[in-house]
């Protein structure tokens, strides 16, 4: 706001007399609103002068809120002004879980409906995905500031997940108390899982996540958990279930900081139940040469992908290590099994264009253990066009070689670490193709 230089003398009074102990004040003009904190030991506020539209509310369940009062505050000269507040309506929801399935993290949501009709699915799928927020315990909240009238409630068991019960609640023009109670899981809806160490006990303290594959599409998360106490999780897959048929893999996957990620393909299906065992953890030595001792270039990095995942993987996350000056590179905490070392160019990543530079299959074991990855020769290309234009590259038949980056101000862009093959550029409508080795500049003009 700047420099005070004149004062807002306010005196708060609650609906049935009294002051609160404190309350936001805010000062609204034509381009800001600031908010101010009032309390009777401190009624003076600073202010700069000016026009106002003037509010004040409490928090809580018994929020409280003024309506708008004008303010003429004139430079030297103290304001005065009283904020009448009138109790609003507030919502405070409980939620009865049944035995053994209450979540911390769940969520629950309001809405406000208009008419008599009941909510439609596109309703409940916007408060799950809107979710309001999580509770400390998952049982209780507080929907303060409402308007009376019909409202529908619902809870999922974590923010985005699917609604797991759901209510129409008439809101009156005071607080309203509502006890929502959901079903017991119905056995179809979710897969237990049981994750173990390599002595067969429980491990605790495991992020799970599940997916599917197919030839039209690719996802994972949105899933719920619910940790039980014989050590089991049940894992719910909510939505993706809508996207299950014949040719969908599906897969589940345990992560653990000590023991790395496994992931396990399962059948279609949920009513099931799934043991990943987690084996002692491997540590790889990447060590990257390039062959006939040419100088190794910089901007690499390496991952570890077990032969689970698909080519859908984005690389440059956790689990990414960036190549040493010496070409080392440590990637620990990984489950033993078949799988690659896969080499990106992390500039490219950084920019949000996946480039795969080379890919070497490899089964590991436990323990320590050293892995040398030739380098293939790699090529650079300089692509030409109009300036600025954003300039889209792909590879023949590699579904993680992609970049998109734009052309400098002189219509340049040099991309390196590029693999033997064909590849195509586009700007725009305009397309060329070029094959490596063999083309050193491509005109896009």
């Amino acid at each position: 706001m700047g420099t005070p230089r004149s004062s807002l003398i306010a005196e708060v009074r609650l609906d049935g007399g009294g002051a609160p102990e404190s309350a936001r004040i805010e000062l609204r003009n034509a381009t800001n609103t600031t908010g101010l904190l009032w309390s009777p030991s401190r009624p003076t506020l600073d202010v700069e002068p000016g026009s106002y539209v003037a509010t004040a509310r409490t928090e809580g369940e018994t929020s409280q809120s003024s309506d708008p009062v004008d303010v003429e505050i004139m430079r030297g000269a103290p304001a005065s002004v009283v904020f009448q507040l009138r109790a609003r309506p507030a919502l405070r929801l409980r939620v009865r879980w049944p035995d053994g399935e209450r979540n911390p993290r769940a969520s629950a949501s309001v809405k406000r409906l208009d008419g008599d009709d009941a909510p439609d699915s596109d309703t409940l799928r916007e408060l799950a995905f809107l979710g309001n927020k999580p509770s400390r315990d998952g049982v209780e909240w507080l929907f303060p500031n409402l308007e009376p009238g019909r409202h529908v409630v619902a809870v999922a068991r974590s923010r985005g997940g699917a609604v797991a019960a759901h209510a129409i609640v008439e809101v009156t023009t005071r607080l309203t108390e509502f006890e929502l109670v959901v079903p017991p899981s119905d056995r179809a809806a979710y897969v237990v899982v049981r994750v173990t160490g390599p002595d067969g006990a429980p491990v605790r303290d495991v992020g799970l996540n599940a997916g599917g594959r197919s030839a039209q599409s690719n996802w994972s998360g949105g899933c719920d958990t619910i940790e039980r106490p014989d050590g089991t999780t049940w894992l719910f897959l909510g939505r993706h279930l809508a996207e299950d048929a014949p040719d969908v893999r599906w897969w589940i996957s345990a992560s653990h900081p000590k023991f790395g990620q496994r992931t396990v393909e399962v059948a279609r299906g949920t009513a099931m139940d799934v043991e990943i065992r987690l084996q002692p953890p491997a540590r790889i030595d990447v060590v990257v040469e390039v062959p006939d001792g040419g100088a190794l270039p910089g901007g690499l990095a390496v991952a570890f992908a077990d032969a689970s995942e698909g080519d859908d993987r984005w690389f440059g996350g956790a689990g990414t290590e960036a190549v040493g000056r010496d070409g080392h590179a440590t990637l620990r905490a990984l489950q033993p099994g078949a799988g690659r070392i896969v080499v990106v160019d992390a500039d490219a990543v950084r920019r949000a264009s996946p480039a795969v530079v080379h890919r070497v299959a490899v089964t590991i074991e436990s323990g320590a253990q050293t892995v040398r990855v030739a380098l293939p020769r790699l090529h650079t290309v300089t692509l030409r066009g109009e300036p600025s234009r954003r300039v889209r590259v792909t590879r023949a038949g590699d579904a993680l070689w992609r970049r998109n980056e734009p052309l400098d101000a002189k219509g340049n862009l040099v991309l390196k670490l590029l693999p033997d093959g064909d590849y195509e550029a586009a700007v725009g409508p305009k397309r060329s193709s070029f094959t490596l080795p063999g083309a050193t500049e491509v005109d896009l003009r």
